[in-house]
This record gives C-alpha cells, sequence and structure tokens, in this order.
C-alpha cells in the first residue's frame, strides 16, 4: 500500500504500528472527562475485565486532544491490524487533514470533517458509509499475485446531528468519487489524485448507482433530496459543499 502510494507522488511513514493497552490507555485517557473516564472503568469492572479497568486506572490523568475513541482492549493496534501514517512533504511531515498542500484541500478525506465542524455536530461525531462502485466494465491491472478489477468510483455518506440551527437535526450528505478520467488519460502511476472527480450527489442517487439501501430516516435528512439532488453537484474544496437543503436556509 504505501508503496502504491509513493508511485502516485505520496510518500507515507509509518508512526505508529503494534501498541500496548496501557498506551492506548493513555491516548484514550487525553480528552473524555473524569467523570466519563470513571464510569468506563466501572462498566469494566462490572464486566469482568479488571485487567482493562486496571490499564485505564494506572496511567493515571492525561491531557491533549481527542486521539481516539478505542478504549484498551478494542484498537487494532494492540492486534497488530493497524498503522499511523504521516504525509512526508519536502522532508516535513504532514499530520494536519485540514492543512493544505499545493492548494488542495484533499476533500474526500476531510469531507466529514469539514460537515462535523460547519454544522456544529453534536460531539464532533458523525458516521460515515462508504463503499466501492463495482461494475462489469471496470478496467483490469496486473498486479504481482494475479490481475484484479480497479473499481472507478466510489461512494460515501456521512450523517451527524446538527445544532447549527439551534435545534438537533439529523443530516446526511453523499459524494461519489470518479477516478475514471485521470486513469484514461495519464494511466495508473502518473495519475494525480487531485485530478479525481467529486460530486455531492442524492442518497437516493447512490442507492441507484450501488444498490446499498438507507433507512428511511437518513433518506428524509439528505440534504440534497429530491430532484436537486438527482443533477448532482460538482466538489473542488470544501467550500463548494452543500450544507444545507434550499428549504432550510
Amino acid at each position: 500500500m504505501l508503496d502504491a502510494c509513493a508511485q502516485h507522488g505520496y510518500i507515507l511513514r509509518p508512526s505508529e504500528g503494534l501498541g500496548d493497552p496501557y498506551k492506548q490507555a493513555i491516548y484514550w485517557r487525553q480528552s473524555p472527562s473524569i467523570e466519563q473516564i470513571e464510569q468506563k472503568i466501572a462498566s469494566l469492572e462490572a464486566a469482568q475485565l479488571g485487567f482493562l479497568a486496571h490499564c485505564l486506572r494506572i496511567v493515571g490523568p492525561q491531557h491533549g486532544p481527542p486521539v481516539t475513541k478505542a478504549i484498551p482492549g478494542l484498537s487494532w493496534h494492540q492486534w497488530g491490524g493497524a498503522v499511523d501514517c504521516f504525509w512526508l512533504v519536502d522532508g516535513e511531515a504532514i499530520g494536519d487533514l485540514k492543512r493544505k498542500v499545493n492548494g488542495k484541500d484533499g476533500i474526500w478525506g476531510a469531507f466529514e470533517i469539514h460537515i462535523t465542524e460547519q454544522m456544529n455536530a453534536v460531539g464532533r461525531r458523525a458516521i460515515v458509509m462508504a463503499g466501492p462502485v463495482l461494475a462489469d466494465d471496470d478496467e483490469e491491472k496486473e498486479y504481482t499475485r494475479g490481475t484484479l478489477k480497479v473499481p472507478m468510483r466510489f461512494w460515501k455518506v456521512v450523517a451527524c446531528i446538527s445544532a447549527d440551527s439551534g435545534e438537533e437535526e439529523l443530516l446526511a450528505y453523499g459524494v461519489v468519487f470518479d477516478q475514471s478520467e485521470p486513469i484514461r488519460t495519464k494511466g495508473y502511476e502518473a495519475m494525480d489524485m487531485n485530478d479525481y472527480e467529486i460530486n455531492q450527489r442524492s442518497l437516493a442517487f447512490i442507492t441507484e448507482l450501488r444498490g446499498v439501501v438507507f433507512p428511511d430516516v437518513l433518506m428524509e435528512a439528505d440534504v440534497l433530496k429530491g430532484a436537486r439532488g438527482e443533477e448532482g453537484k460538482r466538489i473542488e474544496r470544501k467550500g463548494d459543499v452543500e450544507l444545507r437543503s434550499s428549504s432550510k436556509k
């Protein structure tokens, strides 16, 4: 994966690999209140998970920005199934998703962060669903272990509880990412990720495109529901995102 990113000009350096439950406890304790911490320790003890409760207690007070929502025992880092990386740009480590590099926003990866900030999402939290759009005519590419079809499009749906209007309300946003044009014109090795096309689309469009079915409550919360959503909206920077339906502006 890191080699593939490097071929496209994105140098990623691993910064965190295998981690023990004590380190996870330190990271988790950086942001919750003492009441939340005590409640979590009590719930672990009630579930007879004394060692994990011990990890949270023994590391003591910690302070810092939110790093993880995973308590000890629930992080993939503890099982060797995750690795954190930073982006190396001109010898500088870039770990900030809001940082622009060469004037680019990185909207695909920062889409949900932008929404939670702009719409005053409760707890600064959002639910993210995403997946590939598998098509019969997807191009095939030779890899070391064989030939694979490469999806040309991907979808993402972000939902959050917004308190922006003074009252809490559920809002949902859909986007479709298309890499077919840069692959066609530049090939896999030379294409620039900034050339990808991103369009904000309705959830109904994503259902038609991929067949994934969303619950009615999300369909109703879609800011692009109805005929407007079928038209789509090209997203080139975070400011292009339609944050509210026209009826609620």
